[in-house]
């Protein structure tokens, strides 16, 4: 990529970020390298798809002026600097925002004069994070929400959902957030099991809390999609409601990690008016056109033993339990529908003949009208677009920050066991992702684009948090956006560079961009 050839480059030993008691034997045992934020030619990120220098400076104090073209693609722009002045073009308020947004990595005039055309290649440039495992609270979530809005990103993914925890409240349901807020203990940090016997909660967001949020992420051109999970992942609910469950006797919210045989009674009705109640109060606060209803990891055991989930069974004329909770969603779904909802869901591993790789609810099919978050493997992402499905891409070892950073035993924080077996998704790897990887280009269209996970069992707080999600946040924003083909690492880690710095600025607790090998 030939926008990198002049940066003018220098090499400095940052000392590690310690704001928030982060251990310090990383900075003093072995320096990180790291560029110089001085450059020649700003350190654009992500990288614009057109970029023409001009030569030449536009002065401080130059006018700026906006123009409306409708040939521009959605959210793309167009951004012309010269000695005259800045001139924005976009066929949309989006478009302008991100022209801005391009704008302010320039810094201060005079700015070099250039010729900008960009659009982003992938609609869905998303983040997941987990609030039912830990909780972060509003001011982290609207710092997220600032940093993702200048890297582009545009679907702020909130899981809020977990058996360890329920993060809503939720008027005509109360206790889901007076107990499924609460659990008694957690595993203690990198451990699947075990008890910290530390009370954990009572953590959630009111609705006037929602609805802030929303506002700020709708004033930053993010949407953001909440997810309620269901029929499995939902201990928390339990808790609140046992009488939801095939037994009732579900005593309290999860404190391990992992999945769980109890899941709500898909025989029972009170269990289907509950998912109903709850998605009227989840629509009412989130004006996004997508609810994701989750429907991974939902065990049948239950329900082949609850004498009422076989009677709905025998009654609906289903051969099995996968039928059943392909019912229960196609029932939310419909719901939803009618407030002007598109349903979203996961996908799982299907053997059957007819697709390798299948959404969750039924095991047969998601319906084509929903959207599936394909999260196992490239591989399974492709056979759910190929087999007319619309698709989020999430391979898991390519987008989820579960993974280690690949700083060894010099991470100062811990990961989930079943993570040291796999390969570090350290910066470089990030960086190669592509939500487009082998698919054939008459199915591109399928693919809304791409999202980064970040999973919470061994995220406790703001400082792992951030430390796990950046930089390797930045070289996923490229390729969601920009996609460039072919990939020029070298270019990309110089501008990282500067842009991890400018976060560190921040106050965002910025992991290494790589060891001193």
């Amino acid at each position: 990529m030939k926008h990198c050839t002049k940066l003018t480059l220098g090499k400095v030993a940052a000392t590690l970020l310690c704001v928030f008691g982060v251990d310090a034997r990383l900075a003093a045992e072995r320096p990180f390298p790291e560029f110089a934020s001085a450059v020649s030619r700003p350190a654009l990120l992500p990288m614009p798809r057109k970029v023409e220098w001009k030569g030449g400076w536009c002065p401080k104090g130059a006018s700026v002026t906006k123009t409306v073209d409708k040939s521009i693609p959605t959210h793309g722009y167009r951004l012309e600097i010269s000695p005259k002045g800045v001139a924005i073009a976009s066929s949309d308020d989006a478009g302008a925002f991100y022209a801005e947004k391009t704008l302010q990595q320039f810094g201060d005039a005079p700015y070099p004069c250039c010729a900008i055309e960009d659009s982003p290649k992938s609609r869905w440039r998303g983040v997941l994070v987990d609030e039912g495992r830990h909780f972060f609270g509003k001011g982290e979530v609207k710092r997220l929400l600032d940093v993702m809005a200048d890297y582009k990103y545009n679907v702020f993914h909130w899981h809020l959902t977990e058996d360890q925890g329920w993060r809503l409240a939720i008027d005509k349901w109360p206790r889901l957030a007076e107990v499924g807020s609460v659990r008694r203990s957690s595993p203690p940090p990198g451990a699947e099991k075990g008890f910290d016997n530390e009370r954990y909660g009572p953590y959630f967001y009111t609705k006037d809390e929602v609805r802030e949020i929303v506002a700020y992420a709708r004033e930053r051109h993010i949407e953001v999609v909440p997810e309620i999970d269901f029929p499995g992942h939902v201990l928390s609910v339990l808790a609140a409601y046992p009488e939801l469950s095939c037994r009732g006797d579900v005593a309290e919210t999860g404190t391990q990690w992992g999945v769980f045989e109890d899941v709500l009674c898909a025989g029972n009705d009170k269990t289907m008016q509950f998912l109903k109640d709850v998605m009227d109060e989840v629509c009412d606060m989130f004006p996004a056109k997508v609810v994701h209803l989750g429907g991974d990891e939902a065990p049948r055991t239950r329900w082949n033993e609850c004498p009422k989930c076989q009677k709905r069974m025998k009654e609906l004329g289903f051969r099995d339990a996968n039928e059943l909770q392909k019912w229960m969603f196609r029932e939310v779904q419909r719901h939803v529908a009618a407030k002007g909802r598109k349903a979203m869901g996961w996908e799982v591993k299907h053997g059957g003949a007819d697709l390798g790789v299948v959404a969750e609810f039924g095991e047969t099919a998601l319906p084509k009208d929903a959207i599936v978050q394909s999260w196992r493997t490239v591989k399974s992402g492709v056979d759910l677009v190929t087999n007319g499905y619309e698709v989020v891409m999430s391979p898991c070892m390519e987008t989820y920050y579960t993974l280690p950073i690949g700083l060894g035993a010099l991470d100062p924080f811990p990961y989930r066991l079943w993570t040291k077996k796999a390969k570090p998704l350290d910066l470089r790897r990030s960086y190669f992702y592509s939500p487009f990887k082998n698919i054939p280009r008459e199915f591109e269209h399928r693919v809304l684009g791409g999202e980064v996970c970040a999973w919470t069992e061994s995220t406790h707080n703001r400082a792992e948090l951030e430390w796990k999600m950046f930089p390797r946040a930045l070289a996923h924003a490229e390729a969601l956006w920009s996609d460039p083909q072919p990939r020029d690492f070298e270019c990309f880690a110089k501008r990282a560079a500067a842009h991890r710095l400018r976060l560190l600025s921040l106050g965002i607790n910025c992991s290494p961009l790589a060891l001193d090998r």
